[in-house]
């Protein structure tokens, strides 16, 4: 449980892919995964988020720890998604994969801090 007096703070970020599916290394920092704005015409319909340890490393599929599948999620063109504190809790390092490869698409990301 937080300490009654801690703030929440909420940082955004944007990182554009030139050309693939994968976004470029988040650094989470000690905090959690807070929101995802996509932008206009996307191809994407879906996404994972993979994660690691350390920056650089290996990025492993992040899964649902009730269910042991893929933690996935749908997207479409201009729209702005949430995600619990829990999804990415302990987590140092994501990358978003999504379903369609993008050329030059910059997705913003809403990333939570508790200090």
């Amino acid at each position: 449980m937080s300490h009654p007096n801690a703030e929440i703070t909420l940082k955004f970020i944007s990182d554009t892919i030139a050309s693939g599916t994968t976004s470029a290394e988040i650094d989470l920092k000690g905090g959690t995964l807070a929101s995802l704005i996509t932008p206009a015409s996307i191809a994407s319909t879906s996404y994972t988020i993979t994660f690691s340890d350390v920056s650089g490393g290996t990025f492993v599929t992040l899964c649902n720890p009730d269910t042991g599948t893929a933690y996935t999620g749908v997207v479409a063109s201009s729209k702005g998604y949430t995600f619990t504190p829990a999804v990415t809790l302990g987590i140092r390092y994501i990358k978003f994969v999504f379903g369609s490869s993008e050329t030059t698409k910059t997705f913003k990301y809403g990333l939570r801090s508790i200090d």
